[in-house]
Formats: C-alpha cells, structure tokens, sequence
C-alpha cells in the first residue's frame, strides 16, 4: 500500500512540474513574441520617418528652392540609423480635379466656389512642370471680382511687386503662358455673395506635385506618397 501511494506521489509530483514547465514555456514564447513585435513594430517606425524626411526635404528643395523636378534628387540618413531615397521618377505632377476627379483639361474644368470676400490663388511656378499655352478664367454670374495675374522670372521662381502684373476684372479672361515664365494668380471675389469660377486650361493643367519616398532601417522597408498643392482659397 506505501509503495502504491509512493508511486502515485510521484506521478502526481511529475504531471505538476511539467505543467509547470509547459507553463514556463509557453509564457516565454509569448513574451520573446511580443519583443519580437514590438521590436518590429519600432524598426518599422523608424524607417517610416525615415521616409517622411525624405518627403519633407525633396518638398522643401521643390517648392521653396526651386529645384527641377525633372532631374532632382536626395537620399540621406537620419539621426535614428535609417536612410531615405527619392529619386527624380518618384516626384510626378498632380493634376486631379477637386470637383470632378481626372485631370483638369480642356474637357474637364475646373470649377473654384468663392463665399464672399474669399480669394483664391492658384501659382504655376514648379520648376520642370509642363503647363498649358493658355487658361482661360470666366465666371458663373457677375459678381464684382478682382483678378491679379503676376509674370515672373524662371531663374528662381520667385515672384515680388516688382515683376510684370496685370489687372483684369473683365471676365471671360484668357491668359497666354511663355514656357520662360512663371505665373501667381490671384482671383478675389468682391461681393457678397457666392461665386463660381471656372478654370478651362487648352491642356493638362497640374496644380501640385506628388512626391514617393523610400525610408529603410535594419532590413525594413517603408514607402510613403504625399501630395503637395499649389492652389489655396483664403480670406471671407
């Protein structure tokens, strides 16, 4: 009988220890899992930002210095290890029609609302971009508005009081553009009420850039678009 009690004893004293063990094991899977995770989930993040660097320094040297779209390009590394790459195929023109989708041509314009009191501005002044040879700007109804059209010089795409401007609150109005120039435009309706402007260009008409950037950090790899416009509606 104390051998039988015995035995039992130490079958019990085994099956407790390895759910003990099984026990140990599984709980440390899981714990190397979730380092593994958010070991990952951090690597990941750096290369991500890494790549949002790399959009946020190709738009500031495209939109404020001017660079040419066409041959531009960066790559660098960040202070976390990552790096980043954008080359010149992965900054493209944005064309997209806010109203209706599909570029904005001469068979879809594009139609600005404008409460009262707003102004809507509208640059064609990137550096590489292909634009129409000419815009032609009407409106909807005859509310009282006033149009500034700035010509500027390309060799730095900067525009000041000084350039070439034409006033024009007649509309339909039709803007001719040299390929050696650069353009600012400014629509403001006057009145009190609502109106619509129309924007019918002779051709593909980009209003922005859109810009691809690759972020890598320790085997990981992160690509990111983001879309930078050069049109605003402001004031009312």
């Amino acid at each position: 009988m104390n051998q039988n009690k015995k035995a039992i004893s130490l079958i019990l004293t085994l099956l407790i220890m390895s759910s003990i063990l099984t026990g140990a094991v599984i709980v440390g899977d899981i714990l190397i899992r979730h380092g593994q995770v958010i070991q990952g989930s951090e690597i990941s993040e750096i290369a991500y930002f890494s790549a949002r660097t790399g959009i946020e320094k190709a738009a500031y040297q495209v939109l404020k210095n001017y660079e040419d779209i066409t041959a531009f390009s960066i790559s660098d590394s960040v202070p976390t290890g990552g790096t980043y790459n954008i080359a010149s195929e992965d900054i493209a023109t944005y064309a997209t029609n806010p109203n209706t989708g599909g570029e904005i041509n001469d068979t879809n314009s594009w139609t600005v609302s404008l409460a009262g009191g707003e102004t809507f501005y509208l640059g064609l002044d990137l550096n590489g971009v292909s634009y129409p040879t000419s815009i032609t700007f009407s409106r909807s109804g005859d509310i009282s508005s006033d149009m500034v059209i700035f010509e500027c010089s390309t060799t730095d795409g900067e525009c000041s009081s000084g350039e070439a401007q034409s006033f024009d609150v007649d509309f339909p109005y039709t803007l001719s553009i040299a390929g050696d120039k650069n353009y600012e435009i400014s629509i403001k309706n006057s009145g009190s009420l609502t109106e619509n402007y129309i924007i019918n260009p002779n051709d593909t008409l980009p209003i922005g850039i859109e810009i691809s950037s690759k972020g890598v950090y320790s085997g990981y790899e992160r690509r990111i678009k983001a879309t930078f416009r050069k049109w605003q509606i402001y004031g009312g």
